[in-house]
């Protein structure tokens, strides 16, 4: 979610406004941070930063000043109030914020929303709703069209087209799933504890272990295959030519990053961020396909039914709520209990999105080798195509003779 506007929010304000509202502390600790960045980081550090946002609007543009605890206390006076217009004093407030305010006005209608329902969710959780009405924020429209999805082989062409780094980064979402956030704001910062680990073990393919998703709470885990170990290997050593470039150069680099982690850090040696990586790669595809695009061509591939892997446990790599429901749920401990079931699932994908060395991927990724390979499996195809080569063979030959004479 983008949050550069002309009301933004710095860290050491971050802080202190959470330190500063016990009603916005007690609130995070529902959401995931990342231990090694501190209590105040990840779902947390977003969430409130929203809120911090939205109380300096109040402030700056309403001439509000109210606290959190005190915006809390006047909403329950107003609710009980006998004039309509005070019930809705909160809610046409937050409305305008994320509907009407002109810092939004690039956001996506779905990003306006996300903002809208943080305030709300903050609210119901100390129980002084903002409405009881349904469908406030508007009647949600579909979309007027949508991206057609990339195969293979268009993948593999773009990914041909990115830095070492930016196709690590592609590669992984294809290989296990993972959504930008998770590659980048969580899996970037398991060097230590599950990536370098797997690696000096020469694991022929990593697993990668999420606590949860979108604050569903349910454990799950996925894994990434040998093209991507291969291609983040390469990436760890354009990493430290980075590192050891800006420490020749005297600048000052954290310790974390010269340690290894995060795992992707921009040229500068800060630690790269999803937001940042989606709107660099969407500025460089022109908006015709973005990240997401990854991450669901993993599940088309997992998806075919002649490749016969559970779909419910595609869901559960990709930390779908349904695929933990049905596998791994708070009963159902599959996954923990007996993992080999789930990584022979996975093997059967591999050839499928191993797309540089795979055989069966290369092929499905050239358009004319798939034609062959379609022809070979018709009857008297093999025939039919050695023919062929024999008959450009004698004509190579004959060109060659007369332009020899020709010489």
């Amino acid at each position: 979610m983008p949050f550069k506007t002309a009301y933004g929010v710095g860290g050491r304000e971050l802080a202190r406004f959470v330190e500063e509202n016990w009603v916005v502390k007690s609130w995070c600790q529902k959401f995931s941070s990342r231990p090694r960045e501190g209590w105040l980081s990840g779902s947390r550090r977003d969430k409130a930063r929203v809120l911090c946002r939205f109380f300096k609007w109040l402030k700056v543009v309403k001439d509000v000043d109210l606290s959190p605890e005190e915006l809390l206390n006047r909403q329950i006076r107003l609710r009980k109030s006998l004039d309509i217009e005070d019930r809705k004093w909160l809610l046409r407030l937050v409305l305008e914020h994320t509907r009407g305010n002109p810092d939004f006005a690039d956001y996506a209608d779905m990003t306006k929303y996300g903002i809208f329902t943080i305030i709300r969710r903050f609210l119901l959780y100390h129980e002084v709703p903002l409405t009881t009405a349904k469908r406030v924020y508007g009647t949600k429209r579909g979309r007027k069209w949508h991206r057609k999805q990339i195969n293979v082989a268009e993948a593999k062409k773009v990914l041909g087209g990115l830095s070492q780094r930016d196709r690590t980064i592609l590669l992984i979402m294809l290989q296990s799933g993972m959504d930008i956030g998770s590659v980048l704001n969580k899996s970037n910062f398991m060097w230590h504890n599950q990536v370098k680990p797997q690696l000096n073990a020469g694991c022929e393919r990593l697993k990668i272990e999420f606590i949860e998703r979108k604050g569903r709470g349910a454990p799950y885990f996925t894994y990434i295959s040998r093209d991507g170990i291969h291609e983040l290997q390469k990436w760890l050593n354009e990493r430290r030519t980075i590192v050891r470039s800006l420490l020749e150069e005297g600048k000052n680099v954290d310790k974390a990053v010269i340690e290894g982690e995060p795992i992707f850090i921009t040229r500068f040696g800060k630690p790269l961020r999803a937001h940042q990586f989606i709107k660099q790669f969407n500025r460089m595809m022109h908006g015709q396909v973005t990240t997401h695009m990854f991450r669901k061509l993993f599940k088309t591939e997992a998806s075919v039914p002649d490749r016969a892997v559970d779909r419910k446990i595609v869901e559960f790599w990709m930390g779908h709520i349904n695929g933990i429901d049905a596998v791994g749920g708070a009963y159902d401990r599959t996954p923990e209990i007996h993992e080999e079931i789930l990584e022979k699932e996975y093997a059967k994908l591999e050839p499928y999105i191993n797309i540089y060395s795979s055989p069966i991927a290369t092929r499905r990724a050239d358009p004319l080798l798939a034609d062959i390979e379609k022809v070979m499996h018709i009857e008297g195809g093999r025939e039919f195509l050695e023919r062929v080569v024999k008959e450009i063979d004698q004509k190579t030959m004959e060109y060659l003779r007369k332009m020899k004479k020709v010489s």
